[in-house]
């Protein structure tokens, strides 16, 4: 993406682009949209006058005064051409296709000698403005709008030509379809009255004033392209400052002023020129009063004073005719008054009546298809009859009174020339017009007399009561001219293009394209891929075929070709066969009309936005993401490329074309959509009971229901389908959707592909093929078999008493329940079982199923199969058949037989836990923290302590027992056991008949060996054992038991022992 800003004017213009400042515009302008400088760039386009017929500046109708003259009065359409125009129109026909299709702002300084001139008017200035503006838009591909600085004047003696300049600047921005700006970037500026070689020059200062104020500006303008998160991205931002929009006198000698304020609240304090009343004036004919202070009012007002009593008729003016404010002392800075943002404030430049009601920007009137009766208020109104006889009134403002073909003949009554204006729509130019003296009766009143504007052909025209004559510039036009020599650019689609009499480029761009010659000498640009396109009326030797994208003349091939009955010659470029160029009735083509070079791509369409009619209506977008609005009538509405949105009725044609299509259906009636047919990625459905056919679409839709009893299917990609409002059907068909039932009692299928469905209580519901799952967002006391309805996953959101049956499923189901006490049955697969809140049931069933307990007292039975159970203390446990392991997540003290409940791994919390086995089944135990007690059966155990002082029995079997940290108690029991202490100072215990154990990390001098339990068989002192070495290791026996001691010979004294 890239934005143009044209700079325009004379001297200051210069000026600024010498300082750099029109630089600085631009990078600012860049920096508020967010643009990287890279990707999105601002370009200026920006060349003084130098003596070389080309220049933006010091040329065209910036040179009012000067050097230009128009060439009428009434009615002027243009201004004497010489070199200093011609310079303006060389330097854009310079300009290459690319820059002249972005969109551009023409930042205006306005010629400073010309507000030296007493006799300028604001309808000769805007009048060459217009002028201006339809050049460069004749010249330009993509919109042109314009931002104007205001006028600094050649000296602060004569202000009516500056005054002038600024009343103009004010009627263009009021003017809806000129599409202009007013920068607050010169109230202020050299207000120290300092000037940059001569009076009306901007110093140094001012171009930083103007850099910084005009970006803020042209960034407005440019808003639509800002960059999400730039500081245009939320909003606007103050681009104006405040404007004096009522003045009401409050004492004889004192006046009370309102403003408006733009994107800042408040005002700063004034400084003290500021505070002393420069700027401020009041004005009644030939008086002119200065203000001897200002102060800050109440309500962000501004309080003016005066030294003597003003006049009953005065207006008030703040920087009238002149823009530097320059202080008591002539050295000021800062005397102008700034809002909290730094942007200085600003009057209108006819005053304000003081007394008068606050300054309201105008209204727009449209009128209907019968006759109108239109009246415009005090401030400047957009006034359109439309269709019918109408009788309109102007008001004490500008007012526009807007016409287009087939409106009729209407009656204007209190048109001011060189104030109102006459705007045509498009389809009108000057050749359509004829202004003449008119003669009309009013009844009773007798005859009028006035002006008669005639246009088109079919009798429009229109009479303006009491007026003479028009000025310059009275009447606008919608299109300007165009002007010769233009580059003529389709889109991406099937475009037909004619060339004009001034010898075109014509460039169609993809598509199959309908190019047409001119009288001129034309040019037709191709690139690869443009596809097959039919040029009518090339004159050989005339016009040229120009190839770009490194085509040579190896590269074309030419046959006699025949299309629709039509001969011609077929000219074929690049490698495919649909590149080809059909010319009409061309037999033979010249030496040199075939060329090659550069063609620019023709770039994606601007968004459009497509507004039907009450009646039937056939709209279509382009490549951009447009819009399009059906209204009443059966429309046919046609997206075309990109992503479009489209407002249509249940009786519309509508094809979204390429791109992701978004469609709102509008009314209440029953409608049948087709989306494959209708090209709709995202449907909307109106408020009747819609029927969506998404079959046969292979892309993802979306679909939402809305209001009525609908029906809607998807296609087979990933699909996602709302029901809302009403008892829809909702069909997922292929692909993983997502399927939402919302209010009502719906049905949801989701056919096949891993589907999502969220269902209440009310729903009936079907997944289908595929790993489906549903989501229960609504009612209580739901009960879903997931046999039945193909469901592989359920997730309850909801509270209450819930059954969910995976009895009749032989593959793995996930479940996940709400509050309220629910029943969970698994299947024969490996199941994965989630309690939730409440005091549930839970049932494994058959496969290797995952229980976990969650909140509540629950009941967890794991069924057949290696489950796995999370539990807590309240929780009553059966692990069933199989390996079952348990996972305790709570740290409270815990109490649990194994045996008992039928699990065989236990990881115990983090409390003082008691675990005991009492049958022969092997068990493995994790203590984890806490002082936990732990006791094998009768099989091989493992018992691992964990963190703090464990004691660790082994019982029967030959086990193994793991002390970890803590001073750990290991007593291994009958067999023969494997101890390891592990940190701490740890006890081993021997008790009768204790096997052949062996200690595989002995402390010494800290583990001790308690052989307390043998007192009984007289074992009293170390001399009842028999101490030896077996290599490295120590053995200690006892009546033909044996506990081996790993790399511990040696070291066993009798102070390693416990005795009674």
């Amino acid at each position: 993406m890239n934005l143009n800003i044209l700079l325009r004017g004379q001297s200051n213009s210069i000026i600024l682009g010498q300082l750099a400042g029109a630089d600085a515009v631009a990078a600012e302008v860049q920096k508020l949209l967010g643009f990287d400088g890279v990707n999105d760039t601002v370009t200026l386009l920006f060349k003084e006058f130098d003596g070389s017929g080309s220049s933006t500046a010091a040329s065209g109708t910036s040179l009012i005064g000067d050097w230009l003259t128009p060439t009428s009065v009434n009615g002027q359409t243009s201004w004497t051409p010489n070199t200093y125009e011609q310079g303006l129109i060389n330097y854009v026909s310079g300009l290459s296709t690319t820059a002249k299709a972005d969109p551009t702002v023409v930042l205006w300084l306005h010629n400073e000698y010309d507000s030296a001139d007493s006799t300028l008017t604001a309808g000769t200035w805007t009048s060459a403005v217009r002028y201006d503006a339809a050049q460069l838009r004749a010249a330009f591909t993509a919109p042109v709008s314009y931002v104007f600085v205001e006028p600094i004047p050649l000296d602060a003696g004569k202000d009516a030509g500056a005054q002038a300049i600024r009343t103009g600047m004010e009627q263009l921005v009021a003017e809806s379809g000129f599409n202009a700006r007013l920068t607050a970037s010169s109230d202020d500026l050299v207000m120290n009255g300092v000037f940059r070689g001569a009076a009306g020059h901007m110093s140094d200062a001012d171009a930083a004033l103007i850099a910084d104020r005009a970006a803020r500006s042209i960034a407005e303008v440019f808003a639509a392209f800002a960059k999400p998160g730039s500081a245009l991205a939320s909003g606007n931002i103050d681009d104006t400052g405040p404007i004096a929009v009522q003045a009401q006198q409050t004492g004889a000698r004192e006046v009370s002023v309102s403003l408006l304020f733009d994107g800042a609240t408040t005002l700063q304090a004034l400084d003290t020129d500021a505070a002393a009343g420069i700027g401020w004036k009041a004005i009644a004919g030939s008086t002119v009063l200065e203000a001897t202070g200002v102060a800050l009012g109440a309500n962000n007002t501004l309080v003016v004073g005066f030294g003597v009593d003003l006049p009953a008729d005065a207006r008030l003016y703040y920087g009238y005719g002149d823009s530097h404010l320059l202080g008591a002392t002539g050295s000021a800075s800062g005397n102008a008054i700034y809002d909290n943002q730094g942007m200085p404030l600003r009057s209108p430049a006819v005053g304000l009546v003081i007394g008068a009601a606050a300054v309201q920007p105008g209204a727009t009137q449209a009128g209907t298809d019968g006759t109108d009766v239109m009246s415009a208020g005090p401030n400047g109104d957009t006034l359109i009859g439309g269709k019918g006889d109408d009788y309109m009134v102007g008001g004490t403002g500008a007012d526009t009174f807007a016409f287009g073909l087939g409106d009729g003949t209407d009656w204007v009554d209190g048109f001011t020339p060189g104030k109102d204006h006459i705007r045509f729509a498009v389809g009108i130019t000057a050749a359509d017009v004829l202004v003449t003296p008119l003669q009309l009766s009013a009844g009773d009143a007798g005859p009028v007399s006035g002006l008669g504007v005639i246009y088109g052909s079919g009798g429009d025209g229109i009479f303006l009561a009491g007026v003479t004559a028009l000025q310059a510039g009275d009447i606008v036009y919608a299109v300007p001219p165009v002007q010769p020599g233009q580059i003529i650019l389709g889109s991406q689609n099937d475009d037909g293009l004619g060339a004009g009499n001034g010898g075109d480029t014509i460039i169609g761009g993809p598509g199959n394209d309908y190019m047409r010659g001119g009288a001129g000498k034309d040019v037709f640009g191709f690139n690869l891929g443009d596809g097959p396109d039919w040029v009518a009326n090339f004159a050989s030797g005339t016009d040229k075929l120009l190839f770009g994208g490194g085509l040579t003349l190896a590269n074309i091939t030419m046959a006699p070709m025949t299309l629709a009955g039509v001969s011609g010659l077929g000219v074929q470029y690049g490698p495919g066969v649909t590149d080809v160029v059909f010319l009409e009735a061309i037999t033979a083509l010249a030496a040199d009309d075939i060329t090659f070079g550069t063609v620019p791509t023709v770039k994606a369409d601007a968004p459009m936005f497509l507004t039907g009619t009450a009646g039937p209506d056939a709209l279509t977008g382009g490549e951009a993401s447009d819009t399009l609005l059906g209204l009443g009538g059966h429309d046919t509405l046609t997206g075309g490329g990109g992503d479009d949105v489209i407002y249509a009725y249940a009786n519309d044609s509508i094809n979204g074309g390429a791109g992701r299509d978004v469609l709102y259906m509008v009314d209440d009636t029953p409608a049948f959509l087709a989306i494959d047919v209708n090209k709709i990625e995202f449907v909307a459905a109106g408020f009747g009971n819609d029927t969506i056919i998404g079959a046969g679409q292979t892309r993802t839709v979306e679909i939402y229901a809305s209001a009525g009893d609908d029906s809607a299917s998807g296609g087979s990609g990933d699909d996602w389908l709302w029901g809302s409002l009403g008892n829809d059907t909702l069909v997922g068909n292929a692909g993983d959707d997502v399927i939402v039932g919302d209010v009502g009692a719906d049905s949801l299928s989701g056919g096949a592909g891993n589907d999502r469905m969220y269902i209440d209580a009310q729903d009936s519901f079907d997944g289908g093929d595929g790993f489906d799952a549903a989501y229960v967002i609504g009612g209580t006391g739901i009960a879903i078999n997931l046999a039945a309805t193909h469901m592989e996953w359920v997730t309850d959101f909801v509270d209450g008493n819930d059954t969910l049956d995976a009895s009749g499923t032989t593959t793995g189901v996930e479940f996940y329940a709400g509050g309220g006490n629910d029943l969970l049955t698994g299947g024969s697969g490996g199941d994965l079982v989630f309690a939730g809140e409440g005091a549930d049931t839970l049932i494994g069933g058959a496969g290797d199923d995952g229980l976990i307990g969650e909140g509540g007292a629950d009941s967890i039975s794991g069924g057949d199969g290696n489950d796995r159970i999370y539990a807590d203390a309240s929780d009553t446990i059966d692990g069933g058949d199989g390996y079952d392991i348990m996972y305790m997540v709570t740290d409270a003290p815990y109490a649990v037989d194994l045996g008992a409940i039928h699990v065989e791994w236990l990881f115990a919390g983090a409390g003082n836990d008691s675990v005991a086995s009492s049958t022969a089944t092997p068990i493995q135990v994790y203590a984890n923290a806490g002082n936990d007690t732990v006791s094998g059966g009768g099989g091989n155990d493992t018992l691992w302590g964990g963190d703090g002082d464990d004691n660790l029995v082994g019982n029967a079997g030959s086990d193994t027992l793991v002390g970890e940290a803590g001073n750990d108690t290991l007593a291994g029991g009958a067999g023969d056991d494997g101890l390891y202490g592990g940190n701490g100072a740890d006890v081993f215990v021997l008790g009768a008949g204790w096997g052949n154990d062996t200690i595989f990390d002995w402390q010494d001098g800290s583990d001790l060996i308690d052989a307390r339990a043998l007192a009984s068989l007289g074992v009293t002192t170390i001399g009842s054992f028999t101490i030896a070495a077996n290599g490295t290791n120590a053995l200690v026996g006892y009546a033909g038991n044996t506990l081996t001691i790993i790399g511990a010979a040696g070291k066993i004294d009798a102070a390693d022992f416990l005795f009674a």
